[in-house]
């Protein structure tokens, strides 16, 4: 799926479109790392904190941009232009995820929750929501800096854009500029319990993807760590459409009343 990064490239990603910034404010060596505050090093060499997960909770915390860590702006509002120097993408190379493939880097029991492998089945961190109200599939994506909303699901809202951004695109056939529109979402359980709010960017699709369907229950039956948990997401067809994807930041504002599983 293809995003539409301000002032960047045209990235085309497994999964969701995701909009990858880096400051170059860390570029002239003069920034201590965000992470530890050691002036000693800059943030993508920090060894205190290490994890991928570890590195957005610090992000997080201190309200700093996934895109380039500086501070009064959000990752959809970060007009970087810096390409990451891990894997030439549009992202901090501190939180890249390349480093949680690479042998050197993978700390035991890390990785983002939608890491796939070849041959090997894999059930997509997928809810059921309610975002204003209206019903609908989100995937939780910790390698997404920002959050979006499908233009199918921004028309059953019948709401307005919040803000819009001017993105400029290079391609190999010169520069495009895009207005992407900004909404701010209130998305909840089905049961209306625990909310937060979202900022979200659109998508001019349908669908930000489709997944096949886990068939939850039979999941359930044949893995003893699921046991006890119960699915709301009862569909049956053989494709399930998403239309709302939740960043790393809206990750970390979930909270859950049980032990992880």
């Amino acid at each position: 799926m293809e995003s539409n990064p301000p002032n960047g490239r045209l990235i085309h990603i497994q999964g969701p479109p995701q909009l990858f910034l880096l400051s170059p404010t860390e570029s002239s060596g003069t920034k201590s790392c965000v992470y530890c505050d050691n002036e000693h090093h800059k943030s993508h060499e920090c060894k205190k904190v290490v994890t991928l997960v570890e590195r957005r909770q610090k992000l997080q915390a201190k309200k700093l941009c996934f895109n380039c860590t500086g501070a009064r702006h959000h990752a959809a509002q970060c007009r970087s232009r810096v390409t990451c120097f891990h894997c030439n993408k549009i992202h901090h190379p501190s939180i890249c995820d390349t480093l949680e493939k690479s042998p050197n880097h993978d700390p035991p029991g890390q990785s983002a929750l939608t890491a796939t492998h070849e041959d090997q089945r894999v059930c997509h961190p997928i809810v059921i929501v309610k975002a204003n109200n209206v019903t609908c599939r989100a995937l939780l994506d910790t390698g997404a800096t920002t959050s979006y909303v499908s233009a199918y699901l921004l028309s059953l809202m019948k709401i307005t854009p919040s803000n819009t951004l001017t993105r400029r695109i290079q391609t190999i056939t010169g520069t495009i500029t895009k207005h992407v529109e900004v909404y701010n979402l209130s998305v909840s359980n089905t049961r209306g319990k625990f909310s937060i709010p979202v900022s979200a960017a659109k998508v001019g699709r349908r669908d930000l993807l489709t997944v096949g369907n886990p068939n939850y229950p039979d999941l359930i039956e044949h893995y003893q760590l699921l046991q006890g948990i119960c699915m709301e997401d009862t569909d049956t067809k053989c494709f399930l459409p998403v239309h709302l994807i939740l960043g790393v930041a809206e990750y970390s504002n979930i909270k859950t009343s049980g032990p992880a599983q």
